[in-house]
């Protein structure tokens, strides 16, 4: 993900994106023989066996090098042989004249004779593996690769065999599509007078609103309550800041209100409507046609009265969900699980809901982790990867 995103970033191509890699049980050798990572200080022969070994031939191994150095740097206190002077963390070397931008200037200043590459130009001809990978073949893969468009070409095909390099056993998915309508809950918090604070943002790729301005659009969510029966319920949307990435742009809108907590909520759709013209049929997006984005309100992180005591080490974590009473219908023991920490019911409720308390010691180490919330009975309800705790005060419950 982060090579594909870096690329965009950087004006480069859109690499072919998939999911579902495994993490490695433990790390391969990083030196040695028995290494798949090239060093600079390894001969052509040594690094194209490596490359060889992960399935990429000696072409491939320069198109890789040429793709991978047309970014970035080198650190002298990584690799001090390929500098004159001392090594300091202020000492470093760029690949070629444009770091930060995604081109073939790290070949064309090689080819022309004016490259800075310290992998190229060092004193130490030991060090200088990009000079000796490129001048494979009398420089015959990086004299086509001169050519702006076939190193665009030729870096998206082998990048993206590189990410999708994998073992055997594992199955990637498809390309990654953007999306062109997504929604984000920023909150969803029970408040003191027993309605349920509902906040967030809607992001549109400009393309799926057919172009129109931003500026000229109503935007609306249509609410699902907790019996699954369609409110009239509007949550307007105001219209917030563009972005642009790649070569899209994508406007977002922001949303906030109070939802009644006796009948909580179980999903939405969006609604866009065009100020200009309210006699046209408004847009219904509802989730790629599965019907709404569902919701979950059976259970509620209390962000308010959560927090993370980061003055001392270990640090006191606290955290406080709110539990709709009918999800506890034939529960002996009313608890939940945050991971291996037991939630206790407290004697405090608002409206439909119990609340539940955690509190645990936490080592500083642990204070940016992330934590899950979770039923663990009946249908899965959950919340996953919360945080958002850290230099804040509990409020009382």
């Amino acid at each position: 993900m982060t090579l594909a995103a870096s690329c965009v970033t950087c004006k480069g191509p859109q690499i072919p994106l998939r999911f579902g890699r495994v993490d490695a049980k433990a790390a391969g050798p990083a030196t040695g023989a028995t290494s798949g990572v090239p060093s600079p200080l390894d001969d052509v022969e040594v690094s194209t066996q490596k490359f060889a070994s992960a399935g990429f031939s000696q072409d491939d191994m320069i198109t890789l090098l040429a793709c991978g150095h047309t970014l970035g740097r080198v650190h002298s206190v990584n690799l001090p042989g390929a500098f004159d002077s001392p090594p300091s963390n202020d000492l470093n070397a760029d690949f070629d004249t444009t770091r930060v931008t995604f081109d073939n200037l790290v070949v064309s200043e090689f080819l022309s004779g004016n490259s800075k590459n310290p992998l190229v130009v060092a004193k130490n001809d030991s060090f200088n593996s990009d000079k000796r990978i490129f001048s494979i073949n009398d420089r015959a893969v990086v004299q086509k690769l001169n050519d702006p468009a076939e190193f665009k070409q030729q870096c998206v095909a082998v990048l993206e065999r590189m990410i999708n390099t994998v073992p055997s056993n594992v199955r990637l998915s498809n390309p990654i599509n953007l999306i062109d309508v997504k929604p984000y809950i920023t909150n969803l918090e029970l408040q003191k007078d027993g309605n349920i604070l509902f906040e967030g943002r809607v992001r549109f790729r400009r393309s799926a609103l057919s172009d129109r301005n931003p500026d000229d659009l109503d935007v609306a969510l249509r609410i699902v309550d907790h019996t699954g029966s369609r409110t009239h319920t509007l949550v307007p949307a105001t219209r917030e800041q563009l972005q642009t990435f790649d070569t899209q742009e994508f406007v977002w809108y922001d949303f906030s209100k109070a939802v009644d907590g006796q009948v909580g909520l179980k999903g939405f759709d969006i609604q866009v409507q065009d100020k200009n013209n309210p006699n046209v049929q408004s847009i219904v997006i509802s989730n790629g046609g599965a019907g709404t984005f569902p919701v979950t309100t059976d259970i509620l992180y209390q962000l308010s009265n959560s927090c993370l005591d980061t003055s001392k080490d270990p640090g006191k974590l606290i955290v406080v969900t709110a539990v709709r009473r009918r999800s506890r219908e034939g529960v002996m023991i009313p608890r939940l699980h945050v991971e291996h920490t037991k939630m206790t019911k407290t004697d405090k409720q608002i409206g439909q809901y119990d609340l539940y308390r955690a509190e645990l010691d936490l080592a500083s180490p642990s204070w940016s982790s992330t934590f899950d919330v979770r039923i663990p009975f009946g249908p899965k309800r959950e919340l996953l990867f919360l945080r958002e705790l850290a230099n804040k005060q509990c409020e009382e419950l």
